[in-house]
């Protein structure tokens, strides 16, 4: 917490540290005042080793009976019948175990022991740490539900501290807010072998979940989501009707939407959260096709033309373009955005688009289609990728032209454009190996070459 202190040169911020009732300040990761003793994390894990020896020389001296653990009991399994009277307490684990486990977890790990350490951890501590360390990455968000009026084990806050994850805590469900910045992502429906059924931008609402995909693939998509409701109380449905679209994009669409709804929005990429535009409830979401800056706009149908209004009075206000959708067309070929029926469907694998990173876990529970992700993954290769292809002349070649290299079919296009900027240019499937930018190739007998995506970079960060 901050505090402002006036004076009549400036305004000044302090920091307010909160401390316990003898004034000793709270650690502000784990929590809790540790007092003068201890300075902290390391200080703390260096007196525990230390007490560790000394209980553990106490307890081989006189018995396990000479020390008494107030701290709770020890569960294992899987251990020698001699092994189990020493999981009855934490005192005779570790005088037992320590400097016996570490050496072997060492070894086991392939770590090299004059550089690197063990610690042994007891019980739920050591799955939370071990999980929340192996799972969590760099710039995640933990969200942690703790009982009314208490807080979280330091034992979940600390290895997220540690590994740079964002931790926030709530003490109510209800604070939950699936409207939040980061209430969105992109995800592929797949199939058993892997192949893509749907590609969707899922937004979580408060009592369902969006899922925006092309009206081409709704279809499939619908039919492969029934199929996994069994005994849920789920229904999937198709409100496509009941909902107007506007698509802003460009360097300045977040300006244009703002001044649509007379307040800024704080919007995180693939997030969606709700506003008023012209006088109407809206949603807005951050995502789009031509590789700028975008925000998807959704109202109810009925509430459309209100929309489209305040939008257009904004964009007048802001220069933009009112485009037709064969010039964003034009922009996802410059951006190499793949479309379904073009280079998205079932002919396609998630890797063959460069689409693993963006939208395949490889840390949540089982799905179908994860073993050949997987596997392909793991291997580091598939046999065809998606490529840009910057031709020769001005005709357009149709999508579905065979791409040659050295008289020999190597793939085809899948979309094709006229660019302002780039010339005559196309996206297709080229066979590994001829995926190198520069790459001679050769579609209807003109020159063609291979093109590092995008062809056009963005004006703005999307």
């Amino acid at each position: 917490m901050a505090e402002a202190i006036r004076s009549d040169a400036q305004t000044r911020i302090r920091d307010v540290v909160p401390t316990d009732r003898f004034g000793n300040p709270f650690d502000p990761i784990v929590r809790y005042a540790r007092g003068s003793i201890l300075r902290g994390t390391a200080e703390e894990i260096r007196r525990m080793l230390r007490a560790r020896e000394i209980v553990g020389a106490i307890v081989r001296r006189d018995g396990n009976d000479a020390v008494y653990d107030l701290s709770g009991m020890n569960r294992g399994g899987g251990l020698s019948a001699a092994d189990v009277a020493n999981l009855t307490s934490h005192v005779p684990f570790f005088a037992h175990f320590q400097g016996h486990t570490e050496p072997e977890a060492l070894r086991h790990m392939g770590a090299d022991p004059a550089s690197h350490a063990a610690l042994i951890l007891n019980r739920v501590s050591a799955a939370n740490f071990i999980a929340l360390t192996t799972l969590l990455k760099r710039g995640d968000r933990v969200y942690a539900l703790a009982p009314a009026g208490g807080t979280s084990h330091p034992s979940t806050v600390r290895p997220v501290s540690m590994v740079g994850a964002a931790f926030e805590e709530f003490n109510d469900v209800a604070r939950l807010d699936p409207s939040g910045p980061h209430s969105g992502c992109y995800a592929l429906a797949l199939t058993r072998e892997g192949r893509i059924v749907a590609d969707f931008h899922v937004v979580a609402r408060p009592d369902s979940f969006w899922l925006e995909t092309a009206a081409a693939a709704l279809p499939a998509a619908i039919t492969r989501l029934e199929k996994f409701v069994i005994a849920d109380d789920v229904q999937v449905a198709d409100r496509s009707a009941a909902f107007a679209r506007f698509a802003i994009e460009g360097p300045r669409a977040r300006e244009l939407v703002a001044t649509a709804a007379g307040a800024a929005l704080q919007v995180m990429p693939e997030a969606a959260v709700p506003t008023q535009i012209g006088g109407v409830e809206a949603m807005v979401a951050a995502w789009g096709s031509s590789g700028e800056a975008a925000l998807q706009i959704f109202a109810a149908r009925e509430h459309a033309a209100a929309v489209e209004a305040a939008l257009r009075a904004a964009g007048d206000a802001c220069a933009a373009i009112f485009a037709s959708e064969a010039a964003l067309e034009v922009l996802r070929v410059e951006a190499g955005e793949p479309r379904w029926g073009a280079e998205l469907g079932e002919h396609a694998l998630p890797a063959e688009l460069h689409l693993v990173d963006r939208a395949i876990s490889f840390t949540k529970g089982c799905y179908t289609g994860q073993e050949v992700v997987a596997r392909m993954q793991s291997r580091g290769r598939v046999g065809h990728l998606l490529v840009g292809v910057a031709l020769e002349g001005d005709a357009l070649p149709a999508a579905g032209a065979a791409i040659a290299a050295n008289g020999a079919r190597v793939g085809e296009l899948t979309s094709v454009a006229r660019s302002p900027s780039a010339g005559t240019i196309a996206l297709g499937f080229v066979r590994r190996g001829f995926d190198d930018p520069a790459t001679a190739l050769e579609v209807d007998g003109r020159a063609a070459r291979v093109f590092a995506l995008p062809f056009v970079a963005p004006a703005t960060p999307s």
